[in-house]
C-alpha cells in the first residue's frame, strides 16, 4: 500500500519562478504507481480504479501556513504594509504573465493610496516564518486585513480547476494548528482562515477532487523549520514535546479539526487528516507514537472513516509494529519525505539520474523500512511519500536571501529564468 503526493518542494519545482510559484503547483504533475486504491473513498469514486491506476496530488503550501521560499513579496514588509498602507495586490497576479514579477512593472516598496503612489521602506530585518510574520504589524487587527488579503487570492477556483483538470486527484491543504481560535495570550497567530479552507473544500467538491487536512504546525515548534510556524536555532521537536500541555493542544487542534469537519458536512471531500507535519528526528518515540494513537481517536470519534496519516519523524523503522491491527488501524498511512537536494552530490545529478536514484535503491530502501509486523507486511499501517522535491541542482531555500536584498533594494524579485538544456536531461 504505497501512495504518493507532491510535497512543498515540487511547488518551487522550477527555481527560475521563485516568484512565480502559484501556479506551478497547478500545472507539473508526476506518475506513481500505487499497489492498492482502497483508501480516500470519499467523494472520489476510487472503487472502480483498477489496481494501478496513478494516484496523484499537489500540496498548496504557502497558502495558509507561510514559507518565505515560496511567497517571497508576503514576507517583504515595509513601513507602509505595517501601518496598514499595503502594496498592490496585482503583484500576486500570474494569470496573464509568465515571465518576472519585473515584467508588470509593479515595485513592491511603492503603495497607492488614491491618486497618491507612496514610496515606502523596507523593513530592516524581514520576518522569517508566519510568527515573525504576524508579530510585524502595529496590530492584530492590521496583520488579518493583511494576512487576508493573501488568504483571498492565493488559492482561486481557478487553482482547483487546473488541478483537476491536470489529472490530479487529491489535495493536501497545510493547515496552523490555531485555524479555530486555539491562541493564547502573547502568541502573534492570526486566525480567520478557516473560511477560505472550508472554500477551498466546495470548490473541490465541484471538481471532484477530495482533500487532506494537514496539520503542519504545533504549540513551540514540532522540528525548528519555518514550515511549523515558528523557526527555531535548531532544529528540535523538545520544544514541543517536551511540554504536555503542548502535546495536549495539538491532539485538541486535530480533534477541533475533525469535528468542525463533520459538522460542517465537509467529510464527502475531507477523506483524510494528516496528524502532524514533520515531527523531529530527536523526538522520544514512545512519547510520538503515544501522540498519535491520541490523535487517531479524536479523528475517528468525529470521522470514522477518514484516513489518518502520521509522520514518520525521519525515520521510518521505528514504526515497524505499530498500528498492524487491520480493523482498527484500517486506513492509515506513515508518510515519508524523500529531498534529493540537501547534498552537492545529488545536486551534481541530472534529471534523468535523480529519476534513476529516487526509483532504483533509494526509493526501495526507503519504502523497505516500514511497515513490518511478526508475520510481515502490517495490515494496518500503510505509507504514503507526501513530499519529494523536484528542484534537482539548487537548494531553493538558500536563493532566499537573494530574492529579499534585491526586493530591498529594487522593490523587484530577481528573475531565475533558465531551460534545461538535452543534455541535462541526458
Amino acid at each position: 500500500r504505497i501512495y504518493a503526493l507532491k510535497g512543498k518542494e515540487l511547488r518551487a519545482a522550477r527555481v527560475s519562478r521563485i516568484i512565480n510559484l502559484r501556479h506551478q503547483s497547478a500545472t507539473c504533475i508526476i506518475r506513481v504507481h500505487v499497489l492498492s486504491n482502497r483508501r480516500f473513498k470519499g467523494h472520489l469514486n476510487t472503487s472502480t480504479m483498477p489496481p494501478s491506476q496513478p494516484f496523484r496530488g499537489v500540496s498548496l503550501g504557502g497558502w495558509l501556513v507561510f514559507e518565505s521560499f515560496i511567497t517571497p513579496y508576503l514576507f517583504t514588509l515595509t513601513d507602509c504594509d505595517v501601518r496598514g498602507e499595503f502594496y498592490d495586490m496585482r503583484i500576486g497576479d500570474r494569470t496573464k504573465h509568465t515571465n518576472s514579477v519585473a515584467a508588470e512593472g509593479i515595485n513592491r516598496n511603492v503603495v497607492k493610496i488614491g491618486n497618491e503612489t507612496k514610496e515606502c521602506t523596507p523593513l530592516d530585518q524581514y520576518p522569517v516564518d508566519t510568527w515573525t510574520l504576524a508579530s510585524s504589524f502595529a496590530s492584530k487587527e492590521i496583520a488579518r486585513k493583511y494576512l487576508t488579503r493573501h488568504w483571498e487570492s492565493w488559492v482561486t477556483e481557478e487553482t482547483i480547476a487546473k488541478i483537476a483538470s491536470a489529472g490530479l486527484t487529491h489535495v493536501k491543504i497545510p493547515i496552523g494548528h490555531w485555524i479555530l481560535g486555539d491562541i493564547r495570550d502573547g502568541e502573534p497567530w492570526v486566525d480567520g482562515e478557516w473560511k477560505y479552507f472550508r472554500r477551498a473544500v466546495s470548490w473541490c467538491r465541484k471538481y471532484g477532487l477530495q482533500v487532506i487536512a494537514d496539520i503542519h504546525t504545533a504549540p513551540g515548534s514540532q522540528n525548528g523549520f519555518d514550515n511549523s510556524g515558528q523557526l527555531l536555532s535548531q532544529k528540535t521537536a523538545r520544544h514541543w514535546l517536551s511540554h504536555p500541555d503542548r502535546i495536549a493542544r495539538s491532539v485538541k487542534a486535530v480533534g477541533d479539526v475533525a469535528r468542525t469537519v463533520k459538522d460542517e458536512a465537509l467529510d464527502d471531500v475531507v477523506t483524510g487528516v494528516e496528524i502532524l507535519n514533520e515531527i523531529y528526528s530527536d523526538a522520544n518515540i514512545t512519547t510520538v507514537k503515544q501522540f498519535y494513537e491520541e490523535s487517531f481517536e479524536a479523528v475517528r470519534e468525529y470521522l470514522p472513516y477518514a484516513t489518518v496519516v502520521a509522520s514518520d519523524n525521519f525515520d521510518a523503522g521505528q514504526f515497524n509494529g505499530f498500528w498492524t491491527d487491520s480493523n482498527k488501524y484500517k486506513d492509515t498511512l506513515l508518510d515519508t519525505h524523500l529531498y534529493t537536494v540537501f547534498s552537492e552530490k545529488l545536486r551534481a545529478m541530472s534529471p534523468k539520474q535523480h529519476v534513476a536514484f529516487i526509483c532504483g535503491n533509494h526509493y526501495n530502501i526507503e519504502l523497505m523500512k516500514c511497515c513490518w509486523d511478526d508475520d510481515g507486511r502490517s495490515q494496518g499501517l500503510g505509507r504514503i511519500i507526501g513530499e519529494w522535491t523536484a528542484s534537482y541542482d539548487t537548494l531553493v531555500g538558500a536563493e532566499i536571501n537573494v530574492v529579499f536584498d534585491e526586493i530591498a533594494n529594487t522593490g523587484l524579485a530577481p528573475k531565475f529564468d533558465r531551460k534545461i538544456t538535452p543534455d541535462e536531461m541526458s
